[in-house]
């Protein structure tokens, strides 16, 4: 039975359900397609991936859907970033050796990024045709893969406690190049807004976030990036921009990426 409100997000709330267990409440605009998708995906990972939480099955309240989950315990990284600024560096740390464990298995079961990404873009509709035409020539240039890339993976999803680390929210896993799981990491940190912080707190969390991106960065590429992998990194994130355009963003947000993504376009070009 549903208890008590224990997360919002952008696709679902998860309440509690039972001792061990919590359900994931899609809103309706969340199609049952896409439900199931996630569904199917978690399922298929929890067998591969040590910080998955277990799924335990589909089911419908009311009108929405929702997906029967594992309680994780402990806390998010951005909780404890919050309470722990000094400690960034040391979250930074276990944030990039945590998506290289991920980025090392190899998963060909799961839907392919690039052809997600393909589609995302070709059916923007906040694109122009020239300007997907572009995209696409970026995107099709781009190696292939079959590491397991999470695609929304920052500090919310991730939780620690004394057990170690979870990861969740997988609906957006696919197999690909792990620099693009890297810069889709880097472009949400660098441009997600979070709505309803006070203007007191802005310049505070920019500054984090810089030193939290430096500190993932250098974790992850702790020899730095070759000039190939440094242009693949910035080839990626060209079209991650683009796609995150199709998502449900806030208008500041919306402006920031058009703006960003002018600007790469531009330098592509020129």
């Amino acid at each position: 039975m549903i208890g008590k409100k224990i997360g919002t997000g952008r696709t679902a709330e998860v309440f509690e359900w039972s001792d061990n267990q919590v359900i994931k409440l899609f809103y309706p605009s969340v199609s049952l397609e896409e439900a199931q998708r996630e569904y199917e995906v978690q399922c298929l990972l929890q067998e591969e991936v040590p910080f998955c939480a277990e799924v335990y099955g589909l089911l419908k309240v009311e009108d929405r859907i929702g997906i029967l989950y594992e309680k994780v315990h402990g806390e998010s990284l951005s909780s404890m970033i919050f309470k722990n600024p000094d400690q960034i560096m040391r979250y930074a740390q276990i944030m990039a050796d945590t998506h290289k464990s991920l980025h090392s298995i190899d998963f060909s079961r799961l839907p392919s990024l690039k052809e997600a990404l393909d589609h995302i873009i070709r059916h923007s509709a906040h694109l122009e045709e020239r300007t997907k035409e572009m995209i696409l020539e970026v995107l099709f240039a781009l190696p292939d893969g079959e590491a397991i890339c999470h695609m929304d993976f920052h500090p919310e999803n991730i939780y620690l406690s004394g057990e170690g680390v979870t990861v969740l929210d997988w609906m957006t896993a696919a197999k690909g190049h792990p620099l693009a799981d890297v810069a889709r990491t880097e472009m949400i940190l660098k441009y997600a807004v979070i709505p309803g912080v006070p203007e007191d707190l802005k310049d505070q969390m920019r500054v984090a976030r810089q030193e939290l991106i430096r500190g993932y960065h250098e974790t992850y590429f702790p020899e730095g990036l070759s000039d190939e992998d440094a242009g693949l990194l910035k080839s990626f994130e060209t079209v991650l921009l683009a796609a995150r355009l199709s998502e449900n963003l806030p208008a500041v947000e919306v402006s920031e990426i058009e703006k960003e993504l002018l600007r790469q376009l531009e330098e592509t070009m020129s």
